[in-house]
């Protein structure tokens, strides 16, 4: 799902002046499946959509039809995603009619926090280790791609405040969005540093065996290997 949500996100950061072959036709799909995708990505999809539009009309460019067509679609996935019964299911099993508001208000709180400082920690530490880098130290531009990809990871991640709670799941496409950045301003890093390019790759490499740990460690859970 989330390859599908890049794929539309990529149709409106990388939009050069040129169509590309019947966009007008297949962003309809693309864009009714990245907003139906889950709770949080698909209203921070169709946001980032309407805001690249939005940049645009501010800019004195003209957003082509499909732009349109792909935000609307967007909005309707997202719409039928919502109001899909498995939600209203979900809600009443994490009723919070028992607890008072500011109880309700400190769960709520918690819960975000426990997705940004357990779930997505080591791609935040990333991402900001790396914009210090190429920001404070560099000097380089961020670039508004990356800009507008970090505003989508900032609203997936704080769209789960209007959740009773923060499934791990729901930290993927938020984490993903921080690795287009982390890949980007690395790219960036290491073509001013070629010498010290080893440090990046090592790094990455540190988070990608990380990853793999979890990775394995949940199939042999699964397979009954350990215990």
């Amino acid at each position: 799902m989330t390859g599908f949500i890049l794929a539309f996100l990529l149709c409106y950061l990388k939009y050069e002046e040129k169509n590309l072959p019947g966009i007008v036709i297949w962003i309809l799909p693309l864009g009714l499946i990245a907003g139906w995708s889950n709770e949080n990505m698909g209203p921070a999809v169709w946001l980032l959509s309407l805001l690249v539009i939005l940049l645009r009309h501010r800019e004195h460019k003209k957003a082509p039809v499909w732009m349109y067509l792909g935000n609307i679609s967007c909005l309707a996935g997202t719409i039928l995603m919502i109001t899909a019964p498995g939600n209203f299911v979900r809600s009443e099993e994490t009723s919070e009619d028992t607890h008072g508001l500011l109880w309700n208000l400190f769960l709520r709180l918690y819960s975000e926090a426990k997705g940004a400082f357990e779930y997505l920690f080591p791609a935040l530490l990333l991402t900001v280790v790396l914009l210090v880098i190429c920001a404070g130290i560099l000097r380089e531009k961020i670039g508004k791609e990356n800009l507008l990809l970090l505003a989508g990871a900032l609203l997936s991640w704080g769209a789960m405040v209007l959740s009773p709670h923060y499934p791990d799941r729901a930290a993927f496409g938020t984490m993903v969005l921080l690795i287009c950045v982390i890949l980007s301003l690395t790219g960036k890093a290491v073509d001013r540093q070629k010498e010290n390019a080893w440090m990046y790759y090592g790094c990455g490499v540190l988070v990608w065996l990380r990853g793999m740990y979890f990775f394995m460690e949940f199939i042999g859970l699964m397979k009954g290997w350990i215990t």
